[in-house]
């Protein structure tokens, strides 16, 4: 092993000798072209000159431009056996691709801000790691076939990345950063993954996505994965993978595509449209693929148009109040929850929820136009086709569990029902049934027809008042001693 300092001037990097090559900096030339067992060095004593790379598969063991202030060009590959360092003072305009191939021992990739091409890191043994971030041409790529590379905690920026070689041994460690790509077809390829060892730590890889493209994932464990850009293209994403969080925040309407089959995990699943530009979440085909949800909690979503997609589990995927449900086709999805338009109604007032979870499932809903509805620390069920309406006022339900079925009949069964301000109106085959507590109506007029008052307020007793009071009361015979009118 040898070291090799550039003293040639403004000429080509290729397999003559000449005078180009020093021993030391700054030193006599002459000496033999680098080979894989020599580290090659660019400095301030090679001057501002430009030197071109000629020759493919140009071999060297490191490469340092600490202190070069000149150029280096071409677009023949690299073969670098340690590690490499540009400086900020340096001009890159080299094309070429570089290809790590060392086999043993832990080596460093500094780029200093410089826009490089396709990084290959392929050496079996051998480890890399980023002392900064890495950016590469948004057309380039980063590549792991062998070895381990380490990005450090650093960003990286590139067109595709890819470990998808079948059995060779590798390791990815990709920190804390944000990986980006940026290219077409298949921006991230961890199709083949025997032999790869992926720890994601708490990175997040983020598709600016502006071409048709594939999240070949593999099966494996991400951290979060953000997709994000402003063309409308459609995304693919392969493999069951499992992510922490899954987040969608393109601004034009796009479809977001599973492969038929596969299962995706996520702790959080951020994907929402807008009017106007609604996110299509569907399979490659017609078979389905299935979402489901780890760590609990629910998730919310809006803007949507949903076929063949399995949520799980049940009664935690809401798609919101704007998203189209075309899960009715062959294969028919199932899980996601959506609303309809069955109500509770108060049409003057404002309307308010507090802590309480509101779900809107098929044959359920809360929908107040505008009044002062307010739901305080209860959990309320309305079946299909049914409604309360108030007018004008308050209407108030406190501690309560409340189910409007078959029958219309409000149960209250533990606790105070309250009407307060209000015109109700309970006809024949509408009943009140309280079974514990008080039942109250204050200042309202109410009509009741008689076979339903009758049954309402014989067990338990409760007193109906109003400003003019019958002389008689509610028996239990079939003939009726008085009817409030």
């Amino acid at each position: 092993m040898a070291n090799r300092y550039w003293v040639g001037g403004a000429a080509a990097w290729d397999g003559t000798a000449a005078s180009k090559w020093a021993t030391s900096s700054g030193g006599g030339g002459g000496e033999t072209v680098p080979t894989a067992s020599d580290d090659v060095f660019f400095d301030a004593a090679s001057g501002a000159v430009a030197v071109e790379v000629t020759v493919n598969s140009t071999p060297c063991l490191s490469l340092n431009f600490t202190g070069f202030t000149g150029t280096l060009s071409g677009n023949n590959s690299l073969h670098i056996s340690g590690s490499l360092t540009y400086v900020a003072g340096m001009t890159l305009s080299y094309t070429g691709a570089m290809t790590f191939n060392a086999t043993s021992g832990s080596h460093t990739v500094t780029t200093a801000g410089k826009q490089t091409r396709a990084m290959i890191f392929n050496g079996v043994g051998g480890t890399w790691t980023l002392q900064d971030n890495l950016t590469t041409h948004s057309g380039a790529s980063v590549s792991l076939t062998n070895g381990t590379l380490d990005f450090n905690d650093f960003d990286v920026s590139t067109g595709t990345f890819g470990s998808s070689s079948n059995l060779t041994t590798r390791t990815l460690n990709m920190g804390s950063g944000t990986i980006t790509l940026n290219s077409n077809g298949s921006v991230w390829n961890c199709l083949f993954t025997t032999g790869l060892t992926l720890n994601a730590e708490t990175s997040t890889i983020k598709i600016n996505k502006n071409f048709t493209s594939t999240f070949a994932g593999g099966s494996q464990t991400y951290n979060n994965i953000w997709i994000t850009g402003t063309n409308a293209n459609d995304l693919t994403i392969s493999g069951s993978n499992t992510f922490n969080d899954f987040k969608n925040d393109k601004s034009v309407a796009h479809n977001l595509l599973f492969t038929a089959g596969t299962t995706q995990t996520v702790t959080t699943f951020d994907v929402s449209g807008s009017s106007g530009n609604v996110i299509t979440i569907n399979s490659t085909s017609t078979a389905t693929h299935t979402l489901t949800k780890s760590g609990g909690g629910t998730i919310v979503c809006d803007y949507l148009n949903i076929q063949h997609s399995v949520a799980t589990p049940s009664a935690t995927w809401y798609s919101g109040a704007n998203s189209v449900n075309n899960q009715d086709v062959a294969t028919a999805g199932s899980g996601w929850v959506f609303p309809i338009a069955y109500a509770l109604i108060l049409s003057v007032g404002s309307y308010v929820l507090s802590g309480v979870p509101t779900i809107f499932n098929k044959g359920y809903a809360l929908v107040c136009a505008v009044g002062a509805y307010t739901l305080t620390g209860i959990s309320s069920l309305f079946g299909i086709g049914y409604t309360i309406t108030c007018a004008v006022g308050a209407y108030t339900l406190t501690g309560i569990s409340s189910l409007f079925g078959i029958g219309y009949t409000i149960t209250c069964a533990v606790g105070a029902y309250t009407l307060t301000g209000i015109a109700t109106t309970f006809n024949k085959g509408y009943t009140l049934v309280c079974a514990v507590g008080a039942y109250i109506l204050t200042g309202v007029a109410a009509t009741f027809s008689y076979f339903n008052l009758r049954s309402t307020i014989d067990r338990p007793r409760n007193s109906v008042t109003k400003n003019s009071t019958p002389d008689s009361s509610v028996v239990d015979d079939a003939t009726p001693k008085n009817t409030y009118k």
